[in-house]
């Protein structure tokens, strides 16, 4: 049987009418597979590791100024930019400005103190890059409080005792809390101590532990056989354990010290990363038994002034190995966060990673940009208060430009009434 045509047109040009809307139908289906790839290539796994149910205020004050407690809002954008990566995975690049922000370790110690003791994180371990014999400078000079931290650890052993799921079996949490329990006698030991004294200026130096000591830290190692990472049970609390019963004979806690100085079990661990420039000596400490136990969580880039100081001008170059070699570490590609303060920096560590992003599969997300506005500097005081409107700004048109004399009769022109 033959078909007849339709009214209007033959039955070719219906065919034809017809594999055109096909091939339409078809091409929107491919884009719309290709957006979906590309959605779920960018999207990063979630990290969901609450702590402690509890929260608690912990207060800070410098060494220049001892006795002037503060929570570390001024710097609030930073650390929650940092935990922001740690549990969304995705990267960025923080701009301080005007004031400096610190440096690196800083900002790492600063935003693992706040995420135990708000329960953001029960467990953290954090990378820094570059590493510089003088990274930890700064947080020398930044006292914590020592009732706040000892507090925070009452509340977290208190929940550990009654069975709460948060806490690692294989990490040493009940040591940390109870070494950190007994900053409770600097507070006591301090108060004892100032007693008719004229200012308690110095006893609070001495009895106030830095972010420096109540933060485990572990530089790379430069030995090729040995492990990347050694034990280093000295550091913890090392300024002040005398002032408190931590070292007495009769209590018992040198084992408690020697798993908070092990980088496979403490709890809340910043590794450095070598400035290298082979891929091979990163991929070794990538490859170190913490990272494949409990994943590297964020790599803190520090080029700020201060961080960048021992690199060479070319500094990307090194930025991209160390890009390169987190796609050899186990667990989820961990997420970088760039802290600097200065615009050239901004523009070429957003250029590397973007760049470094763009050639991984699946690609990864642009990093995100994100403004630190610091009125003062270091990361603990109080924030500075944001208005919302601008004052208008007057300003006038000064040409003497002789050769510009036709464009301002123009605009004069322009201005004048009809």
């Amino acid at each position: 049987m033959s078909r007849k045509p339709g009214r209007g047109g033959s039955w070719g040009e219906t065919d034809r009418v017809e594999r055109i809307n096909d091939g339409r139908r078809r091409q929107v289906e491919r884009v719309q597979a290709l957006l979906a790839a590309r959605q779920s290539a960018h999207a990063q796994t979630r990290l969901a590791r609450p702590g402690v149910s509890t929260a608690t205020t912990i207060r800070y004050a410098s060494t220049s100024a001892p006795a002037d407690w503060a929570p570390a809002d001024r710097g609030r954008s930073i650390v929650d930019a940092i935990l922001d990566s740690i549990e969304d995975g995705t990267d960025r690049a923080i701009m301080a400005w005007p004031s400096r922000p610190g440096g690196g370790f800083a900002a790492s110690a600063l935003a693992m103190r706040e995420a135990r003791a708000s329960g953001r994180l029960a467990y953290a371990t954090l990378a820094l890059w570059p590493w510089r014999s003088g990274a930890t400078s700064a947080a020398r000079s930044v006292l914590v409080h020592p009732a706040d931290v000892s507090q925070a650890a009452a509340r977290a052993a208190d929940e550990m005792h009654k069975g709460k799921g948060w806490a690692q079996p294989d990490l040493a949490h009940n040591s940390l809390c109870l070494l950190e329990m007994r900053l409770r006698d600097l507070t006591a030991a301090g108060s004892a101590a100032s007693n008719g004294a004229t200012t308690g200026r110095p006893n609070i130096i001495v009895h106030s532990p830095t972010l420096l000591e109540t933060t485990s830290v572990f530089a790379p190692s430069e030995a090729p056989r040995p492990p990347a990472y050694a034990v280093d049970g000295q550091q913890v609390l090392r300024r002040v354990r005398d002032y408190t019963h931590i070292g007495d004979r009769n209590a018992g806690l040198e084992g408690h010290i020697a798993a908070v100085g092990d980088p496979l079990r403490t709890p809340f661990a910043i590794f450095g990363l070598p400035a290298a420039t082979k891929l091979e000596a990163l991929v070794r400490c990538l490859k170190f038994g913490r990272f494949s136990a409990q994943s590297l969580d964020a790599l803190i880039v520090d080029v700020t002034r201060t961080g960048r100081s021992e690199l060479p001008d070319d500094w990307e170059a090194r930025f991209a190995i160390v890009l390169r070699a987190l796609e050899h570490a186990s667990g989820r590609r961990a997420p970088v966060v760039v802290l600097c303060e200065d615009a050239f920096a901004l523009r070429k560590a957003v250029r590397t990673l973007r760049t470094t992003n763009a050639a991984v599969r699946p690609v990864r997300r642009m990093p995100l940009e994100v403004g630190a506005y610091l009125q003062e500097p270091g990361l603990f005081g109080p924030s500075a208060a944001l208005h919302g409107e601008l004052a208008p700004i007057a300003f006038e048109a000064d040409i003497k430009d002789a050769s510009l004399a036709a464009v301002r009769n123009d605009l004069l022109a322009l201005g004048l009434p009809a």
